[in-house]
Parts: C-alpha cells; sequence; structure tokens
C-alpha cells in the first residue's frame, strides 16, 4: 500500500507520497495551485514539481512550523503538552476575520489542548497562544521559527509576521516556496500524533464547551484520508482573510 500526503494553501500545493512507488506516469502533482511539488516522504526524491521554488507568503503555513516546534518542545521535556497556558490579550484579541475558537484571557487552557485546535481547527488564536507558551512573546517565536527553518535547509523561507493576511505581507520580508514547505512536511509526517488528531471529524474543546469541526472535505469522503485541512477565508471584498492547512493522507491501494 502507498499513501500521499497534500498540503495546498494560496499559491502553494505539496503532496508527500510513502511506499511503494505506482507505474510510471500514474502520479504527478495536480496543478491545484502555480506552485505545486510531489515528493517521496521517506527519502525527499523530487517526483514531480512545477514553479516549486516560486516565493510565496507564509501567511497561515506558519502554524506548521509552531507545530514542529512545540512537539520538538515537549519530546526534549522542555515544555511539555501538558503545561497549563494563560492566554494573552493579543491572542484572544484577533479578529472575526481570523479562524478562532475564540478563546478567553480570563482562562487557563492546556498546551495540549491548544495544539489540537490547531490541527483540527486552524484556530489562529491558538496558535498565537502556542506560540507565546513555547517562546515568550511572537517576535521571540518568529526568531525559533527562521532559525528552525535554516536547520531544516528552507534556504528560501523567512517568518516576517504571524497572522497576517496575504494581501498585507511586504516582499521580502515574509516567503516560503513548495519545495521548502516539503521539508517541513516531511518532519511534520513524522510524527504520528498529529495526523491522529487531524483525521478527527470533530473535537471537544474547554471542556466541552465549543466543538471544533475539521473543515477537511477530503476527510470521510475519499477512503482512507486524515491529515491536516488548510484552506483560505476570504473577506467580503475577495481578499484573503487568514489561512488554514490542509494536507491529507490517503490509502490508494495496490501497485498494479
Amino acid at each position: 500500500m502507498w499513501w500521499r500526503w497534500w498540503l495546498a494553501f494560496g499559491g502553494v500545493s505539496v503532496l508527500l507520497q510513502v511506499g511503494l512507488a505506482p507505474r510510471a506516469g500514474a502520479v504527478a502533482a495536480s496543478p491545484l495551485s502555480p506552485s505545486t511539488i510531489l515528493i517521496d516522504a521517506y527519502t525527499g526524491q523530487t517526483l514531480s514539481e512545477q514553479d516549486a521554488d516560486a516565493p510565496r507568503p507564509t501567511a497561515g503555513l506558519g502554524q506548521l512550523m509552531v507545530l514542529l516546534l512545540t512537539l520538538e518542545q515537549a519530546e526534549m521535556g522542555a515544555l511539555p503538552l501538558a503545561a497549563p497556558v494563560t492566554v494573552s490579550p493579543l491572542a484572544a484579541g484577533l479578529g472575526s476575520a481570523h479562524t478562532r475558537i475564540p478563546l478567553h484571557t480570563d482562562k487557563t487552557y492546556i498546551l495540549g489542548d491548544l495544539v489540537k485546535a490547531m490541527v483540527v481547527g486552524a484556530a489562529a488564536d491558538a496558535a498565537m497562544a502556542v506560540a507565546e507558551a513555547i517562546a515568550g512573546s511572537i517576535p521571540a517565536c518568529l526568531e525559533l521559527m527562521n532559525a528552525r527553518a535554516q536547520r531544516l535547509g528552507m534556504a528560501a523561507t523567512h517568518y516576517g509576521n504571524f497572522v497576517a493576511d496575504e494581501s498585507d505581507t511586504v516582499a521580502g520580508t515574509d516567503a516560503t516556496t513548495a519545495r521548502d514547505v516539503a521539508r517541513l512536511a516531511q518532519a511534520l509526517v513524522r510524527r504520528e500524533s498529529i495526523l491522529q488528531w487531524a483525521s478527527l471529524s470533530g473535537l471537544p474543546f474547554d471542556h466541552g464547551a465549543t466543538l471544533l469541526r475539521n473543515a477537511n472535505q477530503l476527510l470521510g469522503t475519499v477512503r482512507g484520508v486524515d491529515g491536516l485541512l488548510v484552506t483560505s477565508l476570504s473577506g467580503a471584498d475577495g481578499r484573503h482573510a487568514t489561512g488554514r492547512r490542509t494536507t491529507g493522507r490517503r490509502a490508494t491501494g495496490r501497485r498494479a
């Protein structure tokens, strides 16, 4: 059996495939966006690509790096997922244009619950609260994100903001590429817990006070799919208001 892990955001599409290779010509990176790449998640071998090195705004894709940093800190024992998190006014005050829970400054949340809210609901306020928990502030978290990106070999990536709209991004200060996102996706997909959480159709949050719905429309409709979903929300004027991760893992059958 083999499966694929797909991530798309704005102008970036990434497809990771693991397992037996299909017949020659049977798989190609679908033109879901101007920049696409298909790689083997184990070896990193590029199987297909289109403008994979074209710079694109990171926007909501920054949440993927926050996820990686958080799980790495938990694995090292630096910040356990059971740690309590107090939400700052900055995180709680995100506007309705962003995907959010919403969180409240008068409550304490568990880090692991906030991480799951990021994975299932792509909640921007949860992502900001997690970023502040692991680094102390958003600027400090951006420094960690950029340093980790360089260690991953994401040479064309620079995180210049956290939940900015694509239309508000200043050229050259916030950018990534499909190839760099594929490197990040490789690091994430090795952690089965992320895909287990992302396969949930819904998640009770805050002791059931909120039910987060998974917006991944592939779940339950395409056999074997699990994974993070990222999409874009648009305001009344059609501008991108925020971003959500979309990824998927699909068992597609035996090689012919």
